[in-house]
């Protein structure tokens, strides 16, 4: 309508229209490709986001006690058994507000996420 009109002067070329067209498509597919890639990351905030990151033993675990994650000290507990202050968990699942932990094997305490 715009580019065979019957008045030649409201005519649009198409040397305007193509690139105009061409960056629209472009920038769609950009941001189409910017959420198909934020959909795939893994989740990093909320309940979800804990699950699998690791912290320090900061009141003795046996079998409920205190941990540091994330910048965070939160009540925690460990189905197998007790755990010592310092020792390296990694946070198996999150009941409301507390931590279910497990000992990371093989990891020197007191790391990263420490408590003075």
């Amino acid at each position: 309508m715009l580019v065979d009109g019957p008045i030649p002067a409201l005519r649009v070329p198409l040397v305007t229209v193509v690139p105009l067209v061409v960056a629209i498509v472009a920038s769609c597919a950009l941001a189409m490709r910017f959420t198909l890639r934020a959909q795939r990351e893994r989740v990093g905030t909320g309940a979800e986001g804990l699950v699998s990151e690791t912290g320090t033993v900061t009141q003795a675990l046996a079998p409920d006690g205190k941990v540091f994650v994330h910048g965070e000290i939160w009540d925690a507990s460990s189905p197998r058994g007790s755990i010592a202050a310092g020792a390296r968990v990694r946070v198996v699942r999150v009941d409301e507000l507390r931590l279910v932990v497990e000992p990371v094997e093989g990891a020197p305490a007191g790391v990263q996420g420490e408590v003075e």
